[in-house]
Formats: C-alpha cells, structure tokens, sequence
C-alpha cells in the first residue's frame, strides 16, 4: 500500500540531483576559469528550499517519531544539527570570489548530504512510516509542504508518478481579515460557550476531518484541498509582506539588494510565462492600510519578475498599462523603437534588473 510518507524519497531525489548540479558547475567555472554568478545564483534558491525542508522536519517529523521510537529519534536530531555545518558551506559559496573555492564548498556540501539524505532514507523514514497510521502521515506530509517544498520538486514528482506535464495555476486569495478559523475549519465544538462559536462541526469525505456546518459541499471535497491548521516563526500581524514573500518584516534588514521576492516571482524566474499569459498577475491595488494592500515584486531576482498589476488604485477602474490612451497601434510601434534605441545604454548604468523588468512588461502585455 502506498503511504503518504512515500513521498519523500522523491523529493529527496531531487536535492540530491540539484545539488549535483550546482556540485558540477562549480566544477566546470573553476576548470576553465568561467562565471561562478550562475552557480551562486542557483545555490542561493537551492538553500532557501534546503531549510524549508529541514524546518519542516523539525516541527513535524522529529515530534511524531519521538513518539514511536524516542532513541531513534535523539539520534536524528543530533545529526540533524548537521544542517549547520551545511549553512555555513553554503555561505562559504555564496561569498567566495574564487571559483576553485567554490567548487571545494560544493563538492564537500554534496556529500554531506548526500549522507544525511541516505541515513533518512534508509532508517528514519522506513520506521516512521511502520509506527504511524495514514492519517498521522498525511499530517506530517501537509505540514511539510506548506513549509516550502519548491516546483521543481513537485515537478519531480510528478515524472516518477508518470503522470505527464499538466498546465498548473495558483490562485492566492489574500484576505487581511476575516471570520475566525474557529468558525471555518477548526471548530471546537468541546470548548467552553464563549470559545466555540455558534456553527457546528460537520462530516467531509476525508476520516477524521471535520469543517463548519456551512460548508456542505467543500466537505464533498475535502481530499481535494488541505487545511493548514498553525503557522511558525510568523509575525502575530496581517501583513502581506510575510504572506507574499514568507519573510517577516524584521527580515527586510538582511534583505540582499533589490530585497526579498515574492511567490510568483520565483514562479516566473524558475517556469517562465505560458504563450499570451504573463507567469505572475496581481489584483491587489493599495489600500489605507499599506500593509494590505502590496502583492510584492521580483526582488532581488529582478524586476522583470514582478507580478503585472490589473488593477489601478481606483479597483474600478481599467488599469492604464493594457490600455491605449490617445495613441494608434502604429505610433505605438514607433515609440517601442525609439525606447530600445534609448535602452541601449542600461548595460552601464542599471544595477538593479529595473530597465530588463520594464522590457520583459512591455513583452508580456
């Protein structure tokens, strides 16, 4: 019987071969003295991915096997640990102007996790997935995902499932406010009068999961969707800056240059846009509230990956960068021409990646 914990092999297949990856570009640019900037680059998005993965273990997996097998279970986390070791080399790499220091960092960082990647494979997850029921495992595998796992694993993972490439969307609702998760799909019904609210619990489709009365047909559905009951290391705030960018505000002070990107803008940078339809779009406009109303932008990735906003200030109102104001489609054309003869220059003068953005929104619309 496949079991939800089954899943993480596939993933782990996957940072083991990013990691080569990195491990052989490295190699090369220090073999023939090449551009270690690509190598970085990827090896920065490779770590984020690499710690969300490993927070995510520690909150969920080192909890429910020190459960079913506490000996086993101090032993993973002190190798765990080894994750700082990993950190570190991963700063080394990161600051290292020599690519012969890199390509150093990076063939030690792959086998060290490489091993740390075999031991779970081989020992911990195995025992874990023997002493955990199926409903335990799906918990400790949603949790998981929410904590970060990146497209190009779940890409992964589709290939070894065979099931082929289908176009895929997200649609992020962002809601500064609302009714309480008491009243939505974490009712609790035991609690005392002034706690439960007034609806009550309902039977899904899924055992052992239940949501408000309200709700009849999301229950009809509920192996379609999953419900993320907590949240770690998260601001007590509605603030969108940590929704779009999952970095808390005080992290805005150790932002690289250009700052912290937004989800869609790792979409873009990483898959690219569909033919006619730009990779990341926003209907957020501003709000009295600055910290409602802001979807993010490229970061430091650029600002070519910036979401295309379709919504002015005014929500009401047509957003002025799809449409043509006074001018024909021909004198458009003409003035496309004379913004690249003028564009020419920025290879000298733009540090940011703002010109290469303003290219790239001119392309999509």
């Amino acid at each position: 019987m496949v079991m939800p914990l089954d899943v993480i092999v596939p993933f782990h297949r996957a940072f083991r071969n990013d990691m080569q990856i990195i491990d052989d570009a490295a190699y090369k640019a220090a073999a023939e003295d090449g551009d270690l900037a690509p190598v970085v680059e990827r090896l920065r998005f490779f770590s984020e991915v690499l710690k969300w993965h490993a927070d995510g273990e520690d909150r969920l997996v080192f909890p429910a096997m020190d459960k079913v097998a506490p000996l086993v279970a101090q032993g993973y986390l002190h190798d765990h640990h080894e994750f700082d070791t990993m950190t570190e080399g991963l700063a080394k790499i990161t600051a290292a102007s020599s690519a012969l220091v890199a390509a150093r960092e990076t063939a030690a960082l792959t086998a060290v996790l490489r091993i740390h990647l075999d031991k779970e494979d081989e020992y911990l997850y195995p025992i874990l997935k023997e002493r955990t029921s199926f409903e335990e495992q799906s918990a400790i595998v949603g949790g998981m995902a929410a904590g970060g796992l990146s497209l190009g694993q779940l890409l992964e993972v589709e290939a070894a499932q065979k099931t082929g490439r289908s176009h895929k969307a997200v649609i992020n609702i962002y809601l500064p406010g609302g009714p309480s998760h008491l009243d939505f799909f974490d009712l609790k019904p035991e609690a005392g009068r002034g706690i439960r609210g007034e609806f009550r619990p309902i039977k899904t489709n899924v055992p052992g999961v239940e949501i408000c009365e309200m709700f009849p047909r999301l229950a009809k559905m509920a192996d379609q969707y999953s419900i993320i009951r907590s949240l770690a290391d998260s601001d007590g705030a509605h603030d969108c800056f940590q929704c779009m960018t999952g970095r808390r505000q005080s992290e805005k002070r150790n932002a690289p240059q250009g700052g912290w990107p937004s989800w869609g803008s790792w979409v873009s940078k990483l898959q690219g846009s569909q033919a006619g339809v730009p990779a990341t779009l926003s209907l957020m406009y501003p709000t009295g509230n600055r910290t409602w109303g802001g979807s993010g932008n490229g970061g430091y990735i650029g600002a070519a990956h910036s979401p295309m906003q379709l919504v002015q200030k005014d929500p009401n109102a047509k957003a002025q960068s799809l449409v043509l104001e006074g001018i024909s489609l021909n004198r458009l054309n003409d003035r496309n021409r004379l913004r690249s003869a003028i564009d020419k220059f920025r290879g000298t003068v733009d540090a940011t990646g703002q010109m290469k953005g303003l290219d790239a929104y001119n392309a999509q619309a």
